[in-house]
């Protein structure tokens, strides 16, 4: 993903979301590296 993608997304969507979106996005991360 490009920053300016991730930036208009963070604009959209309220922080909290963002937090929440980021800590399961590093979730499915761990889950493919295992």
């Amino acid at each position: 993903m490009s920053p300016n993608c991730v930036g208009k997304i963070a604009w959209m969507v309220p922080e909290p979301a963002v937090m929440v979106l980021l800590a399961v996005a590093a979730m499915a991360a761990n889950r493919r590296r295992r």
